[in-house]
């Protein structure tokens, strides 16, 4: 049949094109049409066949999405692959083609600014870690829809007397992943690895807090005229600004920049 050849052609090219909403709707959308087409033919046992079809994608599918989620985790990683591609490049046989696109895509992870800011005296991080953290995840949320968000292929859908069936998409490939939930979990563990790195650097910058709200009185309170322990203070207090006390204004955790700049020169002058 010309029609299942073509649909096997297409169902492969799920293997090697572009890791992209656009390309994966084309493709299944290309499927879906010779579908309705044999349905339209009242071809027997199709519902079965289809839903064949349907696990054979489904199977390909969860390959790429496997592939996009380690290549996202990558991205936020700060890992750079490129190395070995070469490496692999150069031990393949050079008369086998080349894949023209990366399983997993290319993911981007926008660069999040965030601030250490001081307001009435009160030094805080703007936007806040809550935030970071939505944002990281939302831009993963959305390169797992890549694959999650495309629509599955039904055989009913111009089947006479047949009300047209509810879409369904392929959300369920994440519990399908050839890897298993190890995959995810080492991503969403990338997250909060990144997350605590910027959490335990803001940290000792809120640390100075301390510093603002130090009272002349209490200190002559606290040390008297132990020479020690005013000697102490001072030396804790210059091995500290040493982190601060730099030409940088602003450190980066692969996509989350912390900007410090606005609190520097306040900081190293106490």
């Amino acid at each position: 049949m010309v029609i299942d050849e073509e649909i096997n052609i297409d169902v492969r090219s799920l293997e090697s094109c572009p890791y992209a909403t656009n390309a994966f709707s084309d493709i299944l959308g290309k499927i879906q049409k010779a579908v309705d087409n044999l349905s339209l033919h009242q071809y027997s046992n199709l519902h079965a066949w289809v839903s064949k079809l349907d696990e054979e994608v489904e199977a390909k599918l969860a390959v790429r999405l496997q592939a996009g989620i380690e290549e996202w985790t990558k991205n936020l990683r700060g890992e750079d692959d490129s190395a070995d591609d070469d490496i692999n490049d150069m031990d393949t046989d050079r008369a086998q083609p080349a894949q023209a696109h990366k399983l997993g895509g290319e993911p981007q992870i926008k660069k999040m600014m965030h601030e250490i800011r001081i307001t009435n005296q009160i030094m805080y991080l703007f936007p806040s870690l809550e935030d970071c953290r939505y944002n990281i995840l939302q831009q993963f949320f959305s390169w797992q829809a890549v694959v999650t968000s495309q629509e599955r292929i039904q055989s009913t859908r111009y089947q006479v007397g047949l009300d047209r069936p509810s879409i369904e998409t392929y959300k369920d490939v994440l519990i399908k992943l050839p890897g298993g939930n190890a995959i995810i979990e080492k991503a969403y563990g990338s997250v909060e690895n990144t997350l605590d790195n910027v959490t335990a650097y803001v940290d000792e910058w809120l640390r100075y807090q301390a510093l603002w709200d130090l009272q002349p009185d209490s200190l002559v309170k606290r040390f008297g005229e132990d020479i020690a322990l005013w000697m102490q203070l001072l030396t804790d207090i210059r091995k500290s600004r040493a982190t601060f006390d730099t030409s940088d204004i602003r450190k980066e955790f692969g996509p989350v920049i912390v900007d410090y700049g606005k609190v520097q020169s306040k900081v190293v002058i106490i």
